[in-house]
């Protein structure tokens, strides 16, 4: 696909809309987070396979990134619906609103004056807003507490009531993630931070939602 910009028009703000129904939980998905608290208390493996394997989620929260010379802190929003996952970040210090789509496939970025990319472009834009590459392949689960299954990772985990149940740090993909705190119900993380060089990134999740 040939990368370009151009403003928003009424296809994108479609694709705004979509944004919004799959941030809300509004779109239906084989497997619900709600099914996690299920298996909350099981083994690290059994954890670990479910939360790959969960389809639909939403969360809200904070992030903080410090990448080279520059950072910033502002809202984040995350949803996943089948493939598709959508990011949304609000800031200061030149960022604006940041819209990112991507479903394993193709990737689009709106930003909150209406320019939208795809393609090169769109990975340029977001490299350029934040100061790195986001590993979009690996977010979804990074952000539940698990690792990404296609690739390789090194665990260090955490115990509750004396067995080994969640991750407390994360190799992989040439990123460090370290899990600081998980919430009760559901049992995901509600503060992680993810470094690689000289990036880092924090975030406090505020709400998890099914």
């Amino acid at each position: 696909m040939r990368p370009r910009s151009r403003p928003a028009t009424a296809g994108s703000l479609v694709w705004l809309l979509v944004i919004g129904a799959v941030l809300g939980g509004c779109v239906a998905e084989p497997r619900r987070a709600s099914a996690v608290l299920s298996i909350a208390d099981g083994s690290w493996p059994e954890r670990r396979a479910s939360l790959q394997e969960l389809a639909q989620f939403s969360l809200s929260g904070r992030i903080a990134i410090a990448a080279a010379e520059q950072g910033f802190s502002g809202n984040l929003r995350f949803g996943q619906a089948g493939q598709r996952s959508d990011l949304m970040i609000d800031g200061p210090m030149g960022i604006g609103g940041l819209h990112i789509g991507w479903d394993g496939e193709a990737i689009e970025v709106v930003t909150s004056r209406g320019l939208r990319l795809d393609g090169a472009a769109a990975r340029a834009e977001i490299e350029r807003r934040l100061g790195f590459a986001l590993p979009l392949a690996e977010l979804r689960y990074w952000l539940l507490g698990v690792p990404a299954p296609n690739a390789p990772a090194q665990e260090t985990l955490r115990e509750v009531d004396g067995v080994a149940k969640r991750l407390a740090g994360l190799q992989q993909s040439d990123w460090v993630i370290d899990y600081a705190s998980y919430g009760t119900a559901p049992a995901l993380p509600n503060k992680l931070t993810a470094r690689r060089a000289d990036t880092r990134v924090r975030i406090v999740v505020d709400r998890w939602q099914p």
